[in-house]
Order: structure tokens, then sequence, then C-alpha cells
């Protein structure tokens, strides 16, 4: 099945690893609302051009209002391998990707929120007009003195970090929390797209790991 990339709000930039070229320039795309059809398509979003300004032709700029669905898709066409997600921002609207999500969703289904995989969400504010880059990989990712305070599908004691990571692995989940000290290991199915942050917060003596399967 041919699969699209979506992302929360405002643009994307998806980078050829070997090339160094955007895979996404004027690709076919979508988005929950346009701000103002004329002037702010989502088709500006992959026009290959990187003006960072709120000039009418330079961006695309959606309407929907604060908490949702605020979202914009485009269709790569066929399946690659998404080494990373760069976004940029644009003045007067620098914190409109704030934490943003990329996550995956299938052509032949509609955008809903709590039904796409997550990729990654980026964990800091957008004040600043700049590009931002959320990067993916094969393999497990350790964040040390980090915790993902959700309920976990499974919870049990592990005697080690790779022990945990095992049990993660045999369980298909993408993520875990792991702590030295209490042994409690917590594990996470595939994240779905939702309001609520998956960032992992700080917290003393735990050990946040996570798998990406882009």
């Amino acid at each position: 099945m041919l699969e699209k990339l979506l992302l929360w709000c405002l643009l994307l930039f998806m980078v050829n690893q070997t090339k160094g070229a955007s895979l996404s320039t004027l690709k076919n795309v979508s988005s929950s609302s346009i701000y103002y059809p004329d002037c702010y398509d989502p088709s500006r979003a992959v026009d290959g051009k990187y003006m960072q300004d709120d000039t009418c032709v330079n961006m695309f700029l959606g309407n929907d209002v604060s908490g949702g669905p605020n979202w914009w898709l485009v269709d790569l066409g066929v399946k690659y391998f998404i080494d990373r997600v760069k976004v940029f921002n644009t003045e007067n609207h620098e914190t409109s990707l704030n934490m943003f999500i990329v996550g995956l969703s299938n052509i032949a289904t509609s955008v809903d929120r709590n039904t796409y995989d997550v990729c990654d969400q980026f964990s800091q504010s957008t004040s600043l007009i700049s590009s931002y880059q959320v990067k993916y990989s094969k393999v497990w990712l350790r964040n040390s003195n980090r915790r993902l305070k959700k309920s976990p599908m499974l919870k049990v004691t592990a005697s080690s970090r790779m022990t945990c990571v095992i049990q993660c692995n045999i369980h298909k989940c993408c993520s875990a929390n792991f702590n030295e000290v209490s042994k409690i290991c917590e594990c996470f199915q595939n994240l779905k797209g939702s309001g609520e942050s998956y960032v992992a917060e700080p917290a003393v003596g735990w050990d946040n790991f996570k798998f990406q399967f882009v």
C-alpha cells in the first residue's frame, strides 16, 4: 500500500540521505484547512522555495482553531525510508509548530486523530524563525533521565536495561521506560496521534528508550 507522511501544521521538508534533496517537492498535498486559498494553498509548503516570511505566496497557512485538527499531508507516491524530516516556520507564526508531530498514514484512510502511527514529536518550542528537524533510526535510542509519563501497555521487573528492551521487543512496543534502581520496566505500543504530548519528561534515575519503525 502506498504511504503518505503527515505533519501537524505548516511546512515539511523531507531530505534524501544520499542526494540531499527534498522528497516532498511538488508532490500532491492536502490539509485540514486553508487560511486563504489564493495565497496560502498547501502546495506552497512543497514548492521548493524557502522564503521564511508570511508573504502571501511564500507559505502554507491553515485556518483551524486551537486544538486541531491542524494537519498538513504530503503523498510521496511510493515507499521511502525517511531519515529525517525538517520543517520551517515563518515570521509572525513562530510558535505555530510548537511540539509538532510527524506521523504515517495510508492514502486509503482519512486523517483522524488516534488512528495514525507517530514517528516522532519535536520536544521543544519553535519560537525562533528557523528550521526544526526530527531524525529517525531503526535502532533503540536512549534518553537518560527522561520518562514517558503515560499509562504503559506492560509493566514488568527487568534485571537490566537490555532485558527491558528485549521485553519491549517481544511485545512489539516502540518505547520503554527503565529505572535502574527499582528495575521497573514500562513498555508502550505504537503511539497514535492525539492532542496529548508524547515527549519524555525529565525524570532523574529513569531512561527512556525509543524505537523508530520508519
